[in-house]
Parts: C-alpha cells; sequence; structure tokens
C-alpha cells in the first residue's frame, strides 16, 4: 500500500469517526428538544383537564403569558394525552435509517388524527421512520390515512352503533305505518304494492344478518382453534 492510499483510508476512517460523532449529538440534541417539549405538554394537559382547578380559559391565559398560540399548546397537550412518559420515552429511542428519531412536530401531527388505535399509530410511525419523512411529509401521509379511513366501512364499535340507530330507525318508521293502516286500511294496490315494498326491505335485513351470523360464526372457530 503506497502513502497515498494510506492517507486515504486514514481520513476515510476520520470522517466515519466525526460523523458518528455528529450523527450521535444530533440525535441528542433533538431527543433532548422533544423529552422538554413533553414535559411542557405534561404541564398543559393536566390544565386542559382539571377546569375545576385551573378554571374556564386556563390554557388560553397560558398561551398569552409565554407568547404562544392557543392552538399550538392544544396540540401539545393531546400529545401527553396520547402518550404517557414511559410510552413516549420508548418511541423516542426508535430511530430512522438516518440514526434520527422522530421530532416533538412529528408526534403533534400524530396526536391530532382521531379514531385511530395503537396498532394504528404504531404502524405511521414505523413508516415514517422507515422513510426518513420530514413533518411536512409525514403531515401529508396521517391525511391520506384519514380519507382511506373516511372511505373504508366504520370500525367495530361503530357498526354495532350504526346497526342500532338503523334498526331503531326502521321501526319507529314501521310502527307509525302499522298505526296508520290500522286506523286507515289501505286499497288493495296500496296494499300489494306495500308488501312489495317490506318483501324488499326484508330481503335487505336478511342479507345484513346472514353477514353478521357468518362472522360471528367465523370468530366463535378461530376462537375454538385458538384453544
Amino acid at each position: 500500500m503506497n502513502i497515498n492510499n494510506k492517507n486515504r483510508d486514514q481520513m476515510s476512517a476520520n470522517l466515519s469517526e466525526q460523523i458518528e460523532k455528529i450523527r450521535a449529538l444530533m440525535k441528542e440534541q433533538t431527543t433532548t428538544g422533544a423529552t422538554k417539549m413533553y414535559a411542557i405538554a405534561v404541564e398543559v394537559n393536566a390544565v386542559m383537564g382539571d377546569k375545576k382547578k385551573y378554571g374556564k380559559g386556563a390554557v388560553k391565559q397560558i398561551a398569552k403569558a409565554v407568547g404562544q398560540k392557543v392552538a399550538t399548546l392544544y396540540s401539545y397537550g393531546a400529545v401527553a394525552k396520547t402518550w404517557n412518559a414511559t410510552a413516549f420515552e420508548a418511541l423516542l429511542k426508535s430511530v430512522s435509517s438516518m440514526g434520527q428519531p422522530l421530532t416533538f412536530s412529528h408526534f403533534v401531527e400524530l396526536a391530532k388524527v382521531k379514531d385511530m388505535d395503537e396498532d394504528g399509530r404504531r404502524a405511521l410511525i414505523k413508516e415514517a421512520l422507515d422513510k426518513s419523512l420530514s413533518v411536512r411529509d409525514f403531515a401529508r401521509l396521517l391525511r391520506q390515512q384519514q380519507k382511506k379511513g373516511n372511505r373504508a366501512a366504520p370500525t367495530s364499535g361503530r357498526i354495532a352503533a350504526a346497526t342500532a340507530a338503523a334498526a331503531k330507525d326502521a321501526e319507529k318508521k314501521l310502527e307509525k305505518l302499522v298505526h296508520a293502516v290500522e286506523a286507515a286500511p289501505p286499497t288493495p294496490e296500496d296494499a300489494q304494492a306495500s308488501v312489495a315494498n317490506i318483501e324488499k326491505t326484508l330481503e335487505i335485513y336478511k342479507r345484513a344478518l346472514a353477514l353478521f351470523q357468518g362472522r360471528d360464526e367465523a370468530h366463535d372457530t378461530t376462537e375454538m382453534a385458538a384453544e
């Protein structure tokens, strides 16, 4: 190995060492910043959750005192409400391919998303880390996910609520119709048309019933297999 090659190798090693040092410092700086911001979020969340202790409009007063926007403080508080201290610290330990954790602003954007379970949040955090997404790109991804969610079928709890509401509405309308028919019997033509309409509605209910019964049986089969 000649002197020039040896020098280049040494320079490469030195540069690699410096890169690792700088990366560690950047990571430490980012993590410390997120930790400090989370501490603020905890305090704001405490105020948000205790109007009896702090009074109405407390967050607005804090915002004025510290020179922050009210919406900003509420978004901070949402982070502390979404993740407790242990969970948040654990998330900060995960880093991207560039060795960087997510910033506090990433978590602010994710906390804005409603009706998302912890598994959904973990998946989005993983995607943000895998792709080293900036806050802006992450916010764009979240908007896309929300649009997909709005087009998708309701979640399990909302399905039950929607079913109950639909059944109650149909029951109320049919009961009102029955009382009207009892009070004034329809013509044969009206009766025939009404029978056809009711049979059509019953077919829809039968399809829905079969669908839910099938899901329930499949769930029971899965549980039995697990046992």
